[in-house]
């Protein structure tokens, strides 16, 4: 165990007969009324001069005049995002949950590099207000960074405000009502048919740089990503929307999404490429109960964005080696697949308000709106009539499922 640090310290003056002390937070030693004792030359009473500077340390303990506005931000932020010391990490673990050394280390970051230096840091952490934060977003901004690296800063400190907020540490939330900042849109690319049917010839094309032993819900890692990218390509939806798919939300060839980003209870039916691929990854899952999640790891969480990402600019950059950028000059993102289809749709003679509800894009009520009755029922009407562009898609693409 190590020795717990005092809030004292004792010494000998050369020039005096007397034990000198310091106090924490002192920056001198100042003398004591104890004289220093020697026999052989060696002094024997420093105990007792520690005992006197410890009455000292606790009259000036009892007697100190209350903090007014309590610590510094600078100071609150001291141990965040430091693993064995951050109480967000410590929350997070205590709950179950997964962290990253990599993402914890780039928080820090953040903070050390941006917040700490800022104006911000010297204010009491109760004096805090939203337009604190607001004014801090604006000299970032004269940062040579994009609008999406001061969201991160800016939800780095946000994470640790709050974690204190939840612990009782900070009376009140001043990050309440700070919101993003807008970033510039930009449209994203196509792939074209035959880039399409080529990325899902082989499954091999997913596989990472390097292996992943967290991944158990399929034979290969690659087969995992590789079914996940099928179905971003064929059922239009986004990709953290089908990161959230559960096995209970397969019903033989209608996956049922239960909130996405535009709707609520959206149900798509797939051709029987993807069908095919479920079923096999499922076959070979190490957990299929109803609430096991179709892309996850093998403690049950599910893989987050990192996972796809990295997986998706392999298979660009590395394996297939694939233009960054289509013919128009336009970035091509893990969204691409979605608009993809959404434009191979289109282009083919699609009726444009079925591929609207294919992709989740029409009757969008919300996701906290109760549907009436009525659209209840065309709701579960509508797999349907979206039926009638699986042909077409099957034409687009001529996709089978890979087995290995």
């Amino acid at each position: 165990m190590p020795r717990r640090k005092l809030h004292y310290s004792v010494r000998i003056h050369t020039k005096s007969s007397y034990w000198y002390y310091k106090l924490q937070d002192w920056k001198d030693y100042r003398p004591t009324d104890v004289p220093v004792r020697y026999k052989s030359d060696k002094p024997t009473n420093k105990k007792e001069a520690e005992i006197w500077a410890a009455e000292k340390w606790e009259y000036a303990r009892q007697h100190a005049p209350p903090a007014q506005n309590g610590p510094l931000l600078k100071d609150f932020l001291s141990p965040y995002f430091i693993p064995g010391h951050c109480p967000h990490i410590e929350r997070v673990l205590g709950d179950k949950g997964r962290y990253t050394d990599k993402w914890a280390a780039q928080q820090r970051a953040a903070l050390d590099a941006y917040i700490l230096p800022d104006p911000i840091a010297g204010i009491a952490v109760s004096k805090l207000r939203p337009g604190d934060f607001e004014d801090l977003k604006k000299r970032l901004k004269q940062y040579p960074i994009s609008p999406r690296t001061i969201n991160i800063i800016m939800g780095a400190l946000k994470t640790a405000i709050k974690e204190g907020y939840h612990r009782g540490d900070i009376d009140h939330d001043p990050t309440v009502g700070v919101g993003k900042l807008r970033e510039d849109s930009k449209e994203t690319g196509v792939f074209m048919p035959g880039e399409i049917s080529r990325i899902f010839s082989s499954p091999e094309a997913f596989a990472s740089r390097q292996k992943n032993f967290g991944i158990a819900r399929g034979r290969k890692d690659s087969f995992l990503a590789y079914t996940f990218f099928l179905l971003c390509a064929l059922t239009g939806e986004r990709p953290d929307a089908i990161l959230s798919l559960c096995w209970a939300d397969i019903e033989d060839d209608v996956l049922h999404f239960e909130k996405t980003k535009t709707m609520k209870d959206r149900r798509v039916p797939v051709v029987p490429a993807v069908r095919s691929g479920l079923e096999k990854l499922k076959q070979a899952a190490v957990n299929p109960a109803p609430a096991g999640y179709v892309f996850g790891y093998e403690d049950g969480s599910r893989c987050g964005r990192t996972w796809y990402r990295k997986r998706f600019y392999s298979m660009m950059r590395e394996r297939l080696k694939l233009p960054e950028k289509d013919a128009e000059g336009r970035k091509r993102v893990p969204y691409s697949f979605k608009h993809s289809l959404i434009t191979h749709l289109l282009d083919a003679g699609a009726d444009e308000i079925l591929v609207r509800e294919y992709v989740g894009h029409a009757h969008t009520y919300g996701s906290t709106r109760v549907l009436t009755p009525v659209q209840a029922k065309y709701k579960h009407r509508q797999a349907e009539r979206l039926r009638k562009l699986l042909p077409m898609i099957e034409t687009l693409y001529e996709i089978e499922y890979r087995n290995q």
